[in-house]
């Protein structure tokens, strides 16, 4: 407990209280439903971005605040087509549905595509940055 007789609930971004369990860093860790690697034109993978503050995943609480934000970009080897690519989300913006057209028009080339996540997260009068980046493979 930071502030003596706080009444804010004790949790990972409470002012009133320090988190202590595990590490305070932030990180971004992506799930796929359907692995990272596929057979050329059978992409079909929904890929969860889920967010960290040391080992407890924090998810629902930072897609709940108004304030942040998330960006998804890709690098296909074609630069003017990623700068045009938009991704398809899921319930929120940190949810993204891959089908074949999202890999590019140089993935059998290439053989990956990669697509990096930036979620803006607020806190207090901040805004904290996170980026990680997958790979699909050919």
């Amino acid at each position: 407990c930071l502030t003596d007789k706080t009444v804010s609930e004790p949790k990972w971004n409470s002012p009133g209280w320090q988190f202590l369990q595990g590490d305070n860093r932030y990180s971004i860790v992506f799930e796929s439903d359907k692995g990272w690697s596929f057979f050329y034109g059978a992409v079909n993978a929904t890929v969860i971005a889920r967010v960290f503050f040391g080992n407890t995943d924090i998810t629902d609480e930072i897609m709940a605040l108004v304030a942040t934000t998330v960006q998804w970009t890709r690098s296909s080897g074609n630069i003017p087509d990623d700068n045009t690519w938009v991704p398809v989300y899921g319930e929120t913006k940190n949810v993204v549905k891959f089908i074949q057209e999202d890999m590019g028009s140089r993935w059998l080339e290439t053989q990956q595509t990669t697509f990096t996540c930036k979620i803006f997260i607020p806190i207090g009068e901040n805004t904290l940055p996170l980026e990680s980046s997958i790979s699909f493979n050919l």
